[in-house]
């Protein structure tokens, strides 16, 4: 089956729950350990590690290997760099720097994992509380061309300072086309991509960071620079720009799927020059004023699952809100 819903009654429920789809769905599982509080998986490509605090966050750590069980969440094969290393087991200090799932320790309405019957990616939508929300993933996007890279891991920081603005440059959501920021810390909270062999690269450079930054990038885990680019999630999207306020059709109800590109920007010449690089695997924006959340519709022979952002709210400034922001996931059966 290649999504799955269910309830969690704290982190190490979550990511108990979610090593078991993903090994159903043919990712290698490196190590799931209630014990460490760290679960790793691998598709032979993507390689991710999480660690998890038990109170207000969940580490996401990628790598293009796994060296073994004895080796911390965060050094292992060319680490981007951006989550969160603890020195020595259990992995659980807490967790309030680095790329990270702002989430506290449940219970949780419910999570939903989605997959499209192969390794390609694993999206998780996480009901946290009622009606508020947390996105993450992690995969391989659909690239565009032949190049060396492709796999990518993306969370959700939502910055508790702009509550009411879900494309501030405070928070880093999923492949974000707003992040900012001016330091290496704030760097490391973005979402990353694989790319090598591009111009402006060094030989050793690997790694695209989702950020508006363009300098105080750090260095991924073996001191090699980091490169941004800012994604086509939230922001930084021309679908997004033309398409993003329509409502539904009054005639047929039809709602456009606003697809979530990735760029390479190379800030070599004068003005910068911008490469469409692919796109993320089935998940788009859309206008939700007229879906609730967890609605389903289908498109032909496709089914797809919509969320709030953040939480579906027009009328403050003073919670967290993502007002008629949605994101819509292709559920396969």
């Amino acid at each position: 089956m290649a999504y799955q819903t269910g309830t969690a009654t704290s982190q190490e429920d979550l990511m108990g729950a979610l090593n078991t789809f993903a090994v159903a769905q043919g990712w290698t599982s490196d190590i799931y350990s209630t014990t460490d509080d760290w679960l790793a998986l691998n598709n032979g490509s993507v390689y991710v590690q999480f660690r998890w605090d038990n109170s207000s966050g969940i580490a996401m750590f990628h790598s293009t290997g796994f060296i073994n069980t004895s080796t911390a969440p965060g050094n292992h094969t060319n680490d981007d760099g951006c989550g969160t290393v603890d020195a020595s087991a259990p992995y659980n200090s807490t967790i309030s720097t680095g790329r990270r799932i702002t989430v506290g320790n449940g219970p949780y309405t419910a999570y939903h994992f989605f997959t499209d019957g192969t390794t390609q990616y694993i999206h998780v939508a996480l009901e946290y509380s009622p009606g508020l929300y947390r996105h993450f993933s992690f995969g391989t996007i659909d690239k565009i061309g032949t190049w060396t890279g492709g796999q990518y891991a993306v969370a959700h920081r939502y910055n508790s300072s702009s509550l009411g603005t879900v494309n501030s440059s405070d928070h880093s959501i999923l492949w974000s086309g707003s992040h900012g920021g001016s330091t290496t810390a704030e760097a490391n909270e973005s979402g990353s991509l694989r790319v090598e062999g591009f111009s402006n690269q060094t030989g050793s450079m690997r790694w695209l960071l989702f950020t508006t930054q363009t300098a105080s990038l750090g260095n991924d885990r073996g001191s090699n620079a980091r490169i941004s680019c800012p994604g086509g999630f939230i922001d930084n999207n021309p679908w997004l720009a033309n398409y993003g306020l329509y409502r539904a059709n009054l005639l047929n109800g039809f709602l456009p799927l606003i697809p979530i590109p990735i760029f390479w920007r190379d800030t070599t010449p004068a003005p910068d020059q911008y490469m469409l690089l692919g796109f993320a695997p089935d998940v788009y924006h859309i206008q939700m004023a007229n879906l609730a959340a967890g609605q389903e519709f289908t498109i032909g022979a496709d089914t797809f699952k919509v969320f709030p952002i953040v939480r579906k709210q027009n009328t403050s400034s003073s919670v967290e809100e993502s007002k008629n922001a949605g994101v819509v996931y292709r559920k396969v059966p």
